[in-house]
């Protein structure tokens, strides 16, 4: 009778083992086909997220607190650890970058030197600088062109002139349709820069009759 029992309850605890493989089976195979029904990757994401948590609670597996990933420990001389934030030692040795020089906020006012197409280039320059917020900006032809509706020859002269009266510079060559990069100086600049360079422009024919030195 004993030996009955004992094959008896070895048999009903082999077939509840084999039930609880079945049914732990049978989930997995739900998942899977219920994955398969959803539309799209975070659907089915869900669905194993979900299945995953009702898994754990069941076993009873404890919850593991994922590391800070923005600590690091760096081992020193004496076996210590010593702990230091990565973000804010990569935020303190950046370079600091120079803030980019500003146009200043002044309106244009004709220049009484400038002819009536030079004084229309310049104040074509003057408030595209303005806007920008910077001293120098590439002007093409075409762009000059289309602001003052003077003609390519017209405007060709204006620059020319504008540069020799120090109210333009070139900065850089020109690159194909972009044109030139001009550095436009505001009045007060152009008239030291006259100083300095000696020029003196005819008030009635507003062309160069002097220019002592031409300095760069």
């Amino acid at each position: 009778m004993k030996m009955k029992k004992t094959k008896e309850e070895s048999t009903s605890s082999g077939a509840r083992k084999k039930k609880g493989s079945a049914a732990g089976g049978g989930r997995l195979t739900d998942m899977l086909e219920s994955m398969q029904k959803r539309s799209s990757p975070v659907n089915a994401h869900k669905v194993a997220t979900k299945y995953f948590d009702e898994f754990k609670k069941e076993r009873q597996i404890p919850e593991v607190e994922p590391k800070d990933r923005n600590v690091t420990e760096v081992p020193t001389d004496v076996g210590s650890a010593v702990t230091t934030a990565v973000g804010s030692t990569a935020i303190e040795g950046r370079k600091k970058i120079p803030k980019r020089k500003e146009f200043g906020n002044k309106n244009y006012s004709e220049d009484p030197l400038l002819s009536r197409s030079e004084n229309k280039v310049y104040a074509s320059m003057f408030e595209e600088c303005l806007r920008r917020k910077s001293d120098t900006h590439r002007f093409g032809l075409k762009e000059l062109k289309e602001r003052t509706g003077l003609s390519d020859k017209t405007i060709r002269v204006a620059i020319h002139s504008l540069e020799e009266k120090m109210n333009i510079k070139v900065e850089e060559p020109s690159l194909g349709i972009y044109g030139r990069k001009f550095r436009v100086l505001q009045r007060d600049q152009v008239l030291k820069e006259r100083v300095r360079a000696g020029i003196k422009i005819d008030p009635t024919t507003r062309k160069v009759i002097e220019a002592e030195y031409r300095g760069k």
